[in-house]
């Protein structure tokens, strides 16, 4: 009777124990253990830390956990976990955006040759990312070997982004449902503003109520001073979108880009400007006055930022770059655009996608750029969340990515050693808690 009794009771404990790992490899009960976490939240470092995964969100995250026997443990020691890297304007090709670069013929000698005469105009029409865009047709591996776990999806003129993330179970990237916003590429050409103007409602004015020159006069003003920029997303926008549809009257119904416009005027939601050059900062901040609710985030390369810092609105347009030190136009002295964006109190994020030069050249060590900006005196903790938390909040997802606490997606990026050391590589990458890229 107590030998029955007994193997009952072992028995019923060998289920328990078999039910509690099935549970636990459902998705997988999973404990990183060991590891230096940077949280980018309000917690800070822990060394030493563990980060418990279930179901694809983070359980748990501390120094001192009790970790369940069910749980898959990876010891860390010796790396450093980070929230997956968040770009907050990723640019892709949809359907006709890639245009052929326009020929002009010169003759000469009664020879005639074809040059090239820079990109051909942008499309005109508004493009919204999910209808043209095939996820499977991106090579994403350079995205997730450069801990790129969520993004914002532009392309050039403008239009309405899309969200993506890697899908550990596909393996590719993956539209999601989290909001949309409004994008815009602007150059100092009169198609290109229009655009802006046009979607923010202002009037054209050569010289407004205060006397200061009309925005027209400025980007001339710039044109004449041979203003250069590159611009930092993508190909140049050349011959810019006409404008949006104009505002709806009567009972009309308004179309997409009608209603992403008004969020913006209203204040609701900011608009992403990519602008190429310095002209085309000082019009969009010019344009801002006559839109008192509207908010922007900037995308701009360092260069173009150093020229306009004084006239960027601290309360009203945050700054997304990509991370490099600059040089100061016309010298070969160098600047860190980023510190001094900081130090100025711009809400900072970067882009690691917008130089693409840069992006495809570090995927071995991609902070390989932060770390220097670090050393020149960048904050360490703004660098991490200038690629972390900052973006979310910029996006909107903040409440499920950004940040490593407990309730959010375990999106996470596992690098061997100090992020900022110069030779930081990435040995793994998570989505949901599941492998996306392992080195």
């Amino acid at each position: 009777m107590i030998e029955s009794i007994q193997r009952s009771l072992i028995w019923t404990i060998c289920c328990l124990v078999l039910m509690s790992w099935n549970v636990a490899s459902g998705q997988g009960l999973l404990a990183l253990r060991g590891a230096r976490i940077e949280t980018a939240s309000k917690e800070g470092v822990i060394e030493g830390g563990t980060v418990l995964i279930r179901d694809g969100k983070i359980e748990a995250v501390g120094k001192d956990l009790t970790i369940p026997i069910a749980a898959r443990i990876i010891d860390l020691h010796g790396s450093t976990i980070l929230p997956g890297f968040v770009d907050p304007y990723y640019v892709v090709s949809v359907g006709s955006d890639a245009q052929p670069e326009e020929v002009r013929e010169v003759t000469f000698g009664g020879r005639t040759f074809r040059l090239p005469a820079g990109p051909a105009a942008t499309p005109t029409v508004f493009t919204r990312i999910v209808d043209g865009f095939d996820p499977r047709s991106q090579k994403w591996l350079p995205t997730t070997r450069t801990g790129i776990t969520n993004a914002q999806l532009v392309t050039s003129g403008f239009g309405e982004s899309a969200m993506a993330q890697v899908n550990p179970e596909l393996d590719d990237a993956v539209l999601t449902k989290q909001k949309s916003q409004l994008f815009l590429a602007l150059a100092n050409q009169t198609s290109s503003l229009q655009v802006l103007r046009s979607g923010l409602e202002i009037e054209k004015k050569e010289e407004n109520s205060e006397g200061r020159p009309s925005p027209e006069a400025i980007a001339a003003m710039m044109r004449g001073r041979g203003g250069r920029g590159g611009r930092p997303g993508g190909p140049p926008p050349g011959g810019a979108p006409s404008g949006p549809p104009s505002a709806p009257r009567g009972g009309e119904t308004k179309s997409p880009a009608d209603s992403l416009w008004q969020a913006v005027r209203d204040g609701q939601q900011p608009l992403f400007v990519n602008a190429n050059n310095a002209a085309a900062i000082l019009y969009l901040t010019e344009a801002l006055k006559d839109s008192p609710k509207a908010k922007v985030n900037l995308v701009a390369d360092g260069a173009n930022l150093f020229r306009t810092l004084e006239s960027l609105d601290v309360e009203r347009i945050s700054v997304i770059m990509p991370p490099r030190i600059e040089l100061v136009p016309n010298t070969r002295n160098r600047v860190n655009v980023a510190k001094m964006l900081n130090d100025k109190k711009l809400r900072l994020a970067f882009s690691l996608s917008l130089n693409q030069g840069d992006f495809r050249s570090s995927q071995d060590t991609p902070l390989f750029a932060v770390a220097m900006l670090v050393r020149a005196g960048l904050d360490r903790d703004v660098a991490i969340r200038a690629l972390t938390s900052v973006p979310a909040e910029m996006l909107g997802i903040d409440k499920e990515v950004g940040t490593i606490e407990k309730g959010k997606l375990a999106n996470l990026v596992v690098m061997d050693e100090d992020p900022f050391s110069g030779t930081a590589q990435i040995t793994q990458v998570l989505v949901e808690g599941g492998p996306v890229y392992v080195k």
